[in-house]
């Protein structure tokens, strides 16, 4: 169906996206944590914020970092 350059072909573009996503997702962690330690002290500010807070920022704060 493909022939041989169609299956490596297929193969390697396989190979970059799968390692795109996870380098993506590397660096999205890293900054997700440094952009973190940057603003904890404003997202744990308000009273009885607490963990779910730090969640709430982490979740709604991801797109933007991407």
């Amino acid at each position: 169906m493909f022939g041989a350059t169609g299956v490596f072909i297929a193969y390697v573009g396989r190979l970059f996206l799968i390692r795109f996503v996870l380098f993506l997702a590397f660096f999205i962690v890293i900054l997700q944590m440094l952009d973190l330690l940057n603003n904890s002290a404003e997202v744990l500010a308000p009273a009885g914020a607490g963990g779910d807070s730090i969640v709430k920022y982490i979740l709604l704060r991801t797109p933007q970092i991407a």
